[in-house]
């Protein structure tokens, strides 16, 4: 079997499957498990199967990019100002005099603004605590950049996932690090960070594809690649569709515009490697199921085992080595009304899985097929796996798509109307003169792509409506580490492992206090005060080690004294 083969994104049941007689052949009965229970056991030994390859990417376990995304974790000096109070810094304020009234610009009149504060941010911001998550827990939560509506998960053992996110938007680590500076600075803010400060070493790991020196700001072409700027939102907002003024992105050249992409494909095999790095090995559970060592768990914990494997039904979602089956369900956690501070309008409803799925698959399917009747300069930028940018086995992040859109599509139509409407959703399709507006608004022409897409499409079947029950679905998080991952779900709704059980002790929350419809496997549990306190205690068995400091540290700051450890987010050790 290839190293790329999709077998290697095996699910839990099925690695299940592959195990049954290993446990039942050495379970002997231990701690009042019978054979039957053993196999079941054996379904959720953590770390019991090596992460598997990213079948998108050939160079996901290399130390040296590792070491480089590493020594990027922790570098703040190419965050960009900070546009939310928080912990992270002050944001841009009005200047008051001493009686408190705004301070007025001499020559124009108007209070003077202070900008944010820069340099205050970087992926440390978030993922620095000791098990990699953001223990805050008011929702919406600020990093100083912007607001975040879902709560950070941990980075801890992510290579086995077989898509990234909350909602699974991502199909990788490598297409989520493709945009992973973004929460500190703009993509062309971002490859003049790693201009400025770190050159060589960018340069040595992707040697074919070198940054151009004209982001050098004291070069004579340096207006190529202006300072900051991303390239234009998807061309809806709200269903309608829109047209934004071309931004300092747009208005580069398409070959200028094809480095800076070509730049974040490669970022996100930087971003792959190094959280590949961080696991967390040797829970007692581990050492207790894989090594038949019955003092790693107390006499409750084993109880709640039990509990997990049988009247719980836990087992049911949280299986395989790292206690997640890789799906998404809509499990009835509350959902509140968003209303980022200081607005009055609520957020749109958290739909989860359903709200990204479009654009996860239908889209980049389209998206994917108007490309090929185009000249590379001019095709949509994807950084996914079947994308240009990730191309290391693109028809096997093709066939992952297509996979993905034929086991969730409901409905498919080839209509005339519903393909220029699907199109339309992607490529602006230009607007006349607005002659009742002062100045007049010209007309905006048409994306040239669209009439690409709708061609291409004229024959294709486009699913037009997905499996209803992504609605309101997340992912199944893994259970590795669950005591120090608090707040718990999407939303951090709650605070406690105990919490969390009751929730599902209760049968999840009430109707309508959630996006879609709960799944049928969320219903009342039945258990007592005892057994919920048994199973709180099992989880509480599934934290490992925390992960290596050597892959933690931070490589910018001098070395520890000769002999002293590595420390997270402190020295790294001595040479």
């Amino acid at each position: 079997m290839s190293r790329n083969s999709s077998t290697s994104r095996i699910s839990g049941i099925a690695l299940g499957a592959v195990l049954l007689g290993v446990g039942a052949c050495s379970a002997n009965k231990m701690d009042d498990f019978n054979s039957e229970d053993w196999q079941r056991v054996m379904l959720i030994a953590p770390m019991s199967t090596p992460m598997p390859a990213n079948p998108f990417d050939t160079r996901e376990d290399e130390d040296a990019l590792a070491r480089f995304g590493q020594r990027i974790f922790w570098d703040k000096r190419g965050a960009e100002a900070i546009t939310v109070d928080g912990p992270s810094g002050k944001g841009p304020y009005t200047m008051l005099d001493a009686s408190g009234q705004p301070v007025l610009d001499p020559t124009t009149g108007k209070p003077v603004t202070v900008p944010g504060e820069t340099g205050k941010v970087s992926c440390g911001t978030c993922h620095g605590s000791t098990y990699l998550v953001d223990p805050r827990t008011s929702y919406p939560i600020s990093h100083g950049r912007n607001w975040l509506t879902h709560n950070t998960p941990t980075m801890a053992n992510l290579g086995y996932f077989s898509s990234i996110l909350w909602t699974g938007r991502f199909d990788s680590l490598r297409e989520h690090g493709a945009g992973a500076l973004g929460g500190a600075m703009t993509t062309l803010a971002a490859i003049h960070f790693i201009y400025k400060y770190h050159r060589d070493e960018y340069n040595a790991l992707f040697p074919n594809t070198p940054l151009d020196p004209a982001l050098d700001p004291a070069a004579p072409d340096a207006a190529r690649f202006p300072a900051t700027g991303n390239a234009k939102a998807a061309a809806t907002v709200n269903g309608k569709p829109v047209m934004s003024a071309d931004g300092p992105f747009e208005k580069m050249t398409l070959a200028d515009q094809a480095a800076v992409n070509t730049f974040r494909g490669n970022m996100g095999m930087v971003f792959e490697a190094h959280p590949r790095k961080l696991m967390t090995a040797g829970s007692p559970f581990e050492l207790y199921v894989n090594n038949m060592d019955s003092s790693q768990m107390s006499a409750s914990a084993k109880r709640g085992l039990h509990l997990f494997i049988g009247k719980a039904s836990c087992i049911d979602c949280h299986n395989g080595p790292a206690l997640t089956d890789n799906q998404f369900h809509n499990v009835g956690v509350p959902t509140q009304t968003v209303f980022p501070p200081g607005s009055t309008t609520p957020g749109t409803p958290d739909r989860g899985r359903g709200g990204v799925f479009l654009a996860a698959v239908n889209n980049a399917l389209m998206q994917l097929r108007t490309n090929e009747m185009l000249d590379p300069l001019s095709q949509v930028a994807l950084m996914d796996g079947a994308g240009q940018y990730n191309s290391d086995n693109a028809a096997l992040g093709r066939a992952h798509l297509e996979q993905i859109d034929t086991d969730s599509c409901v409905e498919r139509t080839n209509d005339p109307a519903f393909v220029s409407d699907a199109c339309t959703a992607l490529f602006y399709p230009g607007a006349p003169e607005d002659d009742t507006k002062t100045p007049i608004v010209p007309a905006k022409p048409a994306d040239p792509r669209l009439q690409t897409c709708i061609d291409r499409h004229a024959s294709v079947s486009l699913c037009k409506t997905y499996d209803p029950t992504m609605e309101g679905a997340f992912r199944t998080p893994m259970l590795l580490n669950v005591a120090e991952t608090a707040p718990y779900f999407h939303t951090g709704e709650y605070a406690t492992l105990r919490d969390v059980v009751n929730h599902y002790n209760q049968g999840g929350g009430l109707d309508g206090t959630f996006v879609g419809t709960k799944s049928p496997r969320i219903r009342p549990l039945g258990l007592s005060d005892s057994e919920v306190d048994d199973l709180v205690e099992f989880l509480k068995t599934l934290t490992g080690n925390p992960p290596d400091p050597n892959w933690m540290c931070d490589l910018s700051l001098p070395p520890a004294a000769a002999g002293t450890p590595a420390t997270a987010g402190g020295p790294c050790a001595s040479p």
